[in-house]
């Protein structure tokens, strides 16, 4: 009988100790990091160029984060502002013709957002350019193509919401790789006098944070196989771009 009456009370023991092991351990978790961002691509269906004042938007707002865990998830409710760039030179030799973009005076970035998608994302960033910007086309042709060069200016939460933060997978102050389409729409097509006249194209663009270019001369070998004659950094204080101070931080 002793032990029949024991028995609830070890139970009810046992029970509040489980109890208290679990709290415990929950209390004392160490939260796991959000995965990083690995790409991020951008989709822009139609945007209007024209010649007065002659402004290019080459990246916009992003459209999906790629995350390290295999998972994605979409842009929303956000803001944005787009460094808009100029036609600097162009070259032509047989069928092929590129055009060397700068970044309009007084802009220094190609994009600067930030993004939600609620409750459980959340993702902003600065992208600079850095080295050439040349976008490269067959003469007739409606798409042309970029292959460039970003740093990371700033990518950090400043709203709150910190346990939401996507990072990206290379850090502020590393350089990637972006690339990018340019679609010209209702029957135009690049040739010399494009920037002359208004144009509709269609955007779409990759930048990967998984491949960093670990020192400037890295980039600039890469570059050099582009080279096609003499190119102009975007802005010759670009040219010394990872010596400069970085205005964001983690």
């Amino acid at each position: 009988m002793n032990m029949e009456k024991g028995a609830p009370m070890r139970s009810r023991l046992l029970f509040l100790s489980v109890g208290m092991v679990v709290s415990f351990a929950a209390a004392n978790a160490v939260a796991m990091p959000n995965p990083t961002v690995d790409r991020m691509t951008f989709h822009y269906a139609s945007w209007q160029y024209n010649p007065n004042p002659g402004n290019m938007l080459l990246l916009h707002f992003p459209e999906t984060f790629f995350l390290a865990d295999g998972t994605s998830w979409n842009a929303g409710a956000g803001v944005f502002q787009g460094g808009p760039s100029v036609l600097a030179d162009q070259s032509v030799v047989g069928d092929t013709i590129r055009y060397t973009m700068e970044l309009a005076e007084g802009k220094t970035y190609l994009t600067q957002y930030k993004t939600f998608d609620v409750p459980k994302y959340y993702s902003a960033g600065t992208l600079a350019p850095y080295g050439p910007m040349v976008i490269e086309a067959t003469i007739g042709s409606a798409t042309a193509a970029l292959d460039g060069y970003v740093l990371i200016e700033s990518n950090h939460p400043d709203v709150g919401w910190p346990d939401r933060f996507n990072y990206y997978s290379a850090e502020v102050g590393q350089i990637v790789p972006f690339t990018a389409t340019y679609t010209l729409l209702n029957g135009q097509t690049w040739d010399t006098g494009i920037f002359g006249r208004a144009f509709r194209y269609q955007l779409e663009a990759t930048v990967d944070f998984t491949s960093p270019v670990p020192e400037p001369s890295a980039v600039a070998g890469a570059l050099g196989l582009l080279a096609f004659g003499a190119l102009r950094f975007a802005r010759p204080r670009r040219a010394s771009g990872m010596c400069r101070p970085v205005r964001g931080a983690r």
